[in-house]
């Protein structure tokens, strides 16, 4: 019988549990020995945690040749070694069922091709998820602890800027430079997109992904005036809710506290002034307005106006810039952005325009559904192009061309852009049977357009922005734009 066999560890199980990959790997290959079964392969995750299957490459890999049906047997040696999550589990075996292979547990003799023996194997899952919770919850706790001594915790991903030498957190040249420079250009007076365009168009530290928002976490992280903390930058919910915020004695600052502090009271203010400047009533559409090109909703934007203590604000599409990030691929999204003001005057003038032409409800369903589809081949055929990537990513990471971090990293970002791309496509075919069900009935705008053009006639110049806005929730699902006019508009 072709079998495989799969091991994981990881660091802290190695250290209390025996659960070597060496001891592993022999127990499962004397077993197959014995049983005069063929392995055919070894999958192996080290160092990696068991909490859940995402993020462990050859987990990853071990299914997808379940799928490929390379082979008929998988041994493990128990239940948690494949996962501490009971949903995972249950998946796993869904694929294996699926592509009728046997799953072997050696130390736990299970046969999950029976009712009795599934039911042990849930029930096996649930207690390695429990034993998860307590690792997580004495974990959480040491590093607690460890923060309100001023200890600060060695994590499998190093600070950027730092090595650890004899749990001494130092700074590491040229990162440290790095940190220096991105702290010296904020203070300067250069903003966070600024700074991303500069570090990109400079060639500087090639192949660290600049974004805006990755140097934001970068000046905000104590870690670089020698403080450890924990829970400072998410909801605590423990020791009464309060943050831990530090001095470590093990960790050697980059930058000092003025420096520190000054950047990070820039950042006040500017929330500060961002919310006086601007509130969101002043968004009358921000409800209903989506991108004609990649069909994101738009973002309200405010900034400073053409005129002196004036503000201008505006919709952008959150993929009209590719963030000046090292991307094989441009990510751009060619919808740039529009004023509140002048789509206000393009929604009239377009409500006006359909009032007076006499529709023919079977052509627009026809054509509002030839628009979706077109929408979802596109998605379709960017989900396709991601698919072929992430597969040539675990072909270079097999052929041992890439390192395993990389290999995470990148698997990781491809396997969030499939599920944004999935969620997408689900919300058009949505919209789409929503279209085809309703073409059967009366026209929307032949029943109700002289109600809502009256309404707008007569009231929309004396309401103010949050009635404006009440009004267009009420009776609009929808507005689609591109650069230069509004696509369509969905009614409720």
């Amino acid at each position: 019988m072709k079998t495989v066999i799969y091991t994981r560890v990881s660091t802290d199980e190695q250290a209390k549990e025996g659960y070597s990959l060496i001891q592993q790997k022999e127990k499962l290959i004397n077993h197959c020995t014995k049983m005069n079964w063929n392995v055919i392969d070894i999958y192996t995750d080290e160092g990696i945690s068991g909490s859940s299957i995402i993020g462990r490459p050859e987990a990853s890999r071990l299914l997808s040749d379940a799928k490929k049906k390379k082979y008929e047997n998988l041994l493990v040696l128990k239940t948690d070694r494949l996962s501490r999550k009971l949903k995972d589990l249950l998946e796993i075996q869904e694929i294996l069922n699926e592509n009728r292979i046997k799953l072997t547990i050696l130390e736990e003799p299970i046969d999950t091709e029976n009712d009795t023996g599934f039911a042990m194997y849930a029930m096996s899952g649930t207690f390695a998820e429990l034993e998860r919770k307590r690792i997580k919850a004495r974990t959480v706790g040491g590093k607690i602890q460890k923060a309100k001594n001023g200890i600060k915790s060695k994590t499998p991903r190093i600070v950027f800027g730092y090595e650890v030498i004899d749990n001494q957190f130092v700074p590491k040249e040229p990162e440290a430079t790095v940190v220096r420079l991105i702290f010296d250009l904020y203070n300067g007076g250069m903003t966070l997109r600024g700074i991303s365009k500069y570090m990109s168009e400079n060639e500087i530290y090639p192949g660290k992904d600049w974004t805006y928002i990755k140097i934001r976490f970068l000046l905000s992280n104590p870690t670089y005036k020698g403080y450890t903390f924990y829970s400072l930058y998410k909801s605590a919910t423990l020791l009464n809710d309060e943050a831990i915020l530090t001095k470590a004695s093990n960790v050697v600052p980059i930058i000092s506290d003025e420096i520190f502090d000054n950047v990070n009271n820039k950042f006040e203010l500017n929330k500060i002034k961002l919310i006086r400047k601007h509130s969101r009533e002043d968004f009358v559409f921000a409800d209903v307005v989506y991108c004609g090109y990649c069909g994101r909703h738009l973002s309200c934007r405010n900034a400073a106006g053409y005129k002196e203590n004036s503000r201008r604000c505006y919709y952008r599409c959150s993929k009209s810039t590719n963030e000046f990030t090292y991307r094989s691929e441009p990510t751009k999204c060619e919808f740039t952005s529009i004023e509140n003001s002048s789509l206000e005057k393009m929604f009239l003038n377009f409500f006006n325009e359909q009032i007076d032409i006499n529709i023919n409800s079977e052509d627009l369903t026809a054509k509002e559904i030839e628009e979706k589809e077109k929408q979802i081949n596109l998605i379709m055929h960017n989900m396709k192009k991601t698919n072929q990537r992430k597969a040539s990513l675990t072909e270079k990471f097999i052929d041992n061309i890439i390192e395993k971090d990389e290999y995470i990293k990148f698997s990781k970002v491809y396997s969030d852009e499939l599920i944004v791309l999935t969620k997408q496509v689900d919300l058009l075919e949505k919209e789409k049977v929503e279209i085809i069900n309703s073409s059967g009935t009366e026209s929307f705008y032949k029943k109700n357009i002289s109600m809502i053009r009256t309404a707008i006639q007569s009231n929309w110049c004396f309401m103010n922005n949050f009635e404006k806005r009440e009004f267009i929730n009420t009776f609009v699902m929808k507005i689609v734009l591109t650069r230069k006019a509004i696509q369509s508009i969905i009614f409720k």
